[in-house]
C-alpha cells in the first residue's frame, strides 16, 4: 500500500527539541514533508 501523496492523520505527540520536551501535532507538519 503506497502512502505517497496522502495526508497525515490527526495526532499529538511529545518530542524532544532543543533540550526540552514539546508537544507536536499534525498541524505543526502541515505544508511540510513527513516521514
Amino acid at each position: 500500500m503506497s502512502l505517497i501523496n496522502t495526508q497525515v492523520k490527526p495526532f499529538t505527540a511529545n518530542a524532544f527539541h532543543n533540550g526540552k520536551f514539546v508537544q507536536v501535532s499534525d498541524t505543526d507538519l502541515k505544508g511540510n514533508w513527513s516521514v
